[in-house]
This record gives structure tokens, C-alpha cells and sequence, in this order.
């Protein structure tokens, strides 16, 4: 069953109508939402929690991250006028999955600081939009600048002793919607030799 477009759940939903007739004016707006679940639409609680706009308004904005991942959503309007005419509007949509499938790897667990490459690799994910992402980053810095392929290669600094060498290695998985997942390696690199 076809639903309409993907959006991404972290997005504000903006939805406006425009009427500009004269019948219009003073017009009432009931809004509403509802979920696909099993096969059957059921209204969506809590709907004046999501928005960021008042009731009887002609536009509606659903705020970020209220939407669930992964679902079918039909939003609906009906304005009464004035003259008790009535004009009804949906739209049917759906809110993008993330990235899921594959999992990322390092080529070596241990290595000598600024000596030992390491290189990082991602297989097998997937996604529906078809078209993913991959950012290495070691703490906030990037590993991989811009869009990069699925493996990134590194010399690391020294691991801090007292977390054992350990330093963690954060790749961010990303779709064309920007719905992520985050994948975190730890590898050990000593200063020097790996024997102790």
C-alpha cells in the first residue's frame, strides 16, 4: 500500500491549507491524526501535546521526534464555514526507518600510537531510502571528511592508562533523511609495544 512521502520522525511537520475564498472566512479547523496498526487507522493520542499551533488554525506544525519511527500516519482536516459547507483534506505519510542490517569493524583490536592504521569498515546496512552515509569520528573529530565511502584508515593517538589503552571510534550511519544510527568501536594503542 502506497502511504504517501517518507519524512524523517526528527523533523518539524509544517501543513498548511489555503482557502482564499470569501466562504472561508471564520471557517472552523478540525484536525486529526491517526496510525496504521494492523491494517487499521486509529486516532493518535495526545495530538495537542505534538503541535506547536493552537487548535482551529489552518496550519499545523507537529513538533520534532514526537512522530514514532517507522510508521504510517494520515493527518486529516475538515473546515466547516460559516454557511455550514464542509471541505475535507488528508494527506498520508510515513515516517522513515533507520538505518538497520549491518554492523562496523575494525581491521586490528590493538596498535602502537601514530604507527599501527587502523581501518574501520561498515557492511551490510540498509536502508529504504537507498542511499546512506558513513561518518568515522574519533571523539568530535572526523576521521573521514564529507560524504564517505563505507571504510575509513587512521594512525590513533595514545589510549589514556587508566582506561586501559581503550579509545572509541564513533561512526555514524545516515540516510538521505538524515534518521541515523550510531555504531561505537573501542581499540586498544599504547604508546609503544603492546606487551604488558
Amino acid at each position: 500500500m502506497d502511504c504517501g512521502p517518507i519524512i524523517s520522525s526528527s523533523y518539524t511537520l509544517r501543513i498548511s491549507s489555503h482557502c482564499l475564498t470569501s466562504p472561508c472566512d471564520g471557517a472552523k479547523y478540525d484536525w486529526s491524526l491517526e496510525t496504521l496498526n494492523e491494517d487499521e487507522w486509529e486516532n493518535a493520542p495526545n495530538l495537542t501535546n505534538m503541535t506547536a499551533t493552537t487548535a482551529n488554525t489552518p496550519s499545523m506544525v507537529i513538533k520534532p521526534n514526537y512522530l514514532k519511527p517507522d510508521t504510517k500516519y494520515r493527518l486529516q482536516l475538515q473546515v466547516t464555514s460559516l454557511l455550514k459547507t464542509e471541505g475535507l483534506a488528508v494527506l498520508e505519510f510515513k515516517t522513515a526507518v533507520a538505518p538497520y542490517g549491518g554492523h562496523c569493524e575494525s581491521s586490528v583490536s590493538e596498535g602502537v600510537s601514530l604507527e599501527t592504521e587502523f581501518t574501520f569498515e561498515c557492511i551490510g546496512w540498509q536502508d529504504e531510502t537507498g542511499s546512506l552515509t558513513y561518518e568515522f569520528r574519533l571523539n568530535n573529530q572526523q576521521i573521514s571528511y564529507g560524504v564517505s565511502s563505507k571504510s575509513a584508515s587512521t594512525v590513533l593517538p595514545e589510549g589514556i592508562p587508566e582506561n586501559d589503552y581503550r579509545i572509541s571510534v564513533n561512526i555514524v550511519i545516515k540516510n538521505a533523511l538524515e534518521v541515523s544510527v550510531l555504531q561505537t568501536l573501542f581499540v586498544k594503542v599504547r604508546n609503544t609495544g603492546l606487551s604488558h
